[in-house]
């Protein structure tokens, strides 16, 4: 038997009573989702997804064919990364107040490209939507490799694309529906320079 040694920071939830669970995150949640402590524990995560996606997005503009594709593919799925910080999947306790709090330091609404999550989950639940999509397709021809192509072909209706760029038009088809991503990119990196100017602190008024 091989002993794993056990480090004072491994504390997981089922290790905490439930009850002093429930107290830590009633403090949290009372003190706006965020403590003091913790801001730059979350600015040091979105800066991460912020840089890669504008990054991925930069690269792409100089790669060609399925190469772009895989950027522009990269990019999106870190503006998605990103947005989970402002839009939790779980709307509920500290993850509903903590983005309520990082949607006020960044002047964040509901009308912000990265609040529909439509082509977030459409990425990270690939393979579901997979799932449905040839459940629902019978015959034509069909594209399952990424390509870079004009949006305009997604109008015939016999041809199936999986993942298809048209930099041209900033869209990006994902199983037959087309998402425009430039408004995603102006919003990453327009977040990216409020969170360089932030260093350790979330923005106040």
């Amino acid at each position: 038997m091989i002993l794993r040694p056990v480090y004072s920071s491994e504390v997981t939830v089922n290790e905490l009573e439930k009850s002093e669970m429930k107290r830590r995150e009633e403090i949290v949640s009372e003190a706006g989702g965020v403590l003091p402590y913790a801001e730059e524990f979350y600015l040091a995560g979105m800066k991460y997804a912020a840089e890669r996606s504008t990054t991925a997005f930069k690269e792409a503009d100089d790669a060609q064919g399925a190469p772009a594709v895989s950027l522009v593919h990269q990019a999106l799925a870190c503006a998605g990364e990103l947005s989970r910080y402002f839009w939790p999947s779980w709307r509920g306790g500290v993850a509903m107040r903590r983005g309520e709090r990082l949607r006020d330091a960044f002047a964040l609404t509901d009308a912000s490209p990265l609040a529909d999550r439509r082509l977030r989950d459409g990425l990270e639940h690939f393979d579901e939507r997979l799932d449905k999509f040839l459940l629902t397709i019978d015959a034509g021809e069909f594209f399952p490799f990424p390509i870079e192509g004009d949006a305009r072909m997604l109008e015939n209706p016999t041809q199936h694309f999986f993942k298809l760029l048209d930099r041209d038009r900033g869209v990006f088809i994902l199983l037959n529906k087309a998402f425009s991503y430039q408004p995603i990119r102006e919003e990453v990196e327009r977040i990216q320079a409020a969170l360089r100017a932030s260093d350790t602190h979330l923005p106040r008024d």
